[in-house]
């Protein structure tokens, strides 16, 4: 009997959930609406309900909706908005916006993992702070960082929103284009691959270089040959071109050859003293 009791207590553990779950709405103005499914098959679900894996949440015009998530998240839902709840369970909530625009509150540090997905990036914010996201009229979606900051993905990479700035994302989830307002260009979600690039146009930079070098040297080695008796060699530096040294060469040889004439001069002149000595003498007789 005891051992039933005891598997009895160990299976009502395991069947209860470690986190009781309790997404609701906590308050609404206009028309709003809860749905399970889509289409023809839709059910209407309460207000009140907790909200579950694949509800939508979908309010008409001046309409809104405050849905609490947990202790520290919160999304509003604005007017004329659809947005499913995706995977949904404790620590992990994914909200998929059709239409319209939602607001995600985060007031504190939380471990939970949190997104808005749209058709073109996934918005997850993991700081403290206000973040809106829209999909305005041309299907783009604007993430704007009220509060903290937040990391926008997408397949080919990912892009920070800082406190202040506005992003515009358009395109498919595999290959998005974005663009921060204020600066007109649009640039791709390619973190990892632009990378690449760069180290590849750096290195292609690099080998230009040293082919330019060698192509250098090449020239300056056939335009002023050395020889050594077998072949060519290195060209000398330049500081000292070969033209120069090859004059200083000859200056200096043409010193060394003038040198012994100059100093002949001194010892034609002793030599030439004695003959003009005997004049005084021969004054003297006379």
């Amino acid at each position: 009997m005891r051992r039933l009791k005891l598997l009895a207590c160990l299976g009502v553990l395991f069947l209860t959930p470690a986190r009781a779950q309790n997404i609701h709405i906590v308050s609404s103005t206009g028309n709003v609406a809860v749905t399970r499914g889509e289409g023809a098959a839709a059910t209407p679900r309460s207000l009140q309900s907790t909200l579950v894996t694949d509800d939508r949440i979908v309010t008409g015009e001046k309409s809104a909706a405050e849905v609490q998530v947990d202790a520290v998240h919160s999304l509003q839902v604005g007017a004329a908005t659809e947005v499913r709840l995706g995977e949904v369970y404790p620590g992990h909530y994914q909200m998929i916006l059709g239409k319209g625009g939602v607001t995600w509150r985060v007031a504190d540090a939380s471990p939970a993992v949190a997104a808005v997905e749209t058709p073109s990036v996934s918005v997850q914010p993991r700081e403290p702070g206000v973040y809106t996201i829209a999909i305005n009229a041309k299907g783009e979606t604007e993430i704007v960082a009220k509060e903290g900051n937040v990391e926008v993905f997408a397949d080919p990479g990912s892009q920070w929103v800082t406190a202040g700035q506005k992003m515009l994302a358009r395109g498919p989830r595999s290959n998005p284009e974005f663009q921060i307002v204020g600066v007109s260009r649009w640039k791709r979600l390619l973190s990892i691959i632009s990378k690449m690039q760069i180290g590849g146009v750096v290195s292609s930079f690099n080998a230009g270089d040293e082919s330019s070098r060698r192509a250098d040297i090449k020239h300056q080695t056939t335009a002023n040959p050395v020889h050594n008796g077998s072949g060519l060699v290195s060209p000398p530096e330049a500081h000292h071109p070969p033209a120069a040294a090859a004059s200083n060469h000859e200056h200096a040889a043409a010193a060394q050859h003038s040198a012994p004439a100059s100093a002949s001069a001194p010892a034609a002149a002793a030599h030439s003293a004695p003959a003009s000595s005997p004049s005084p003498a021969a004054s003297t007789h006379k």
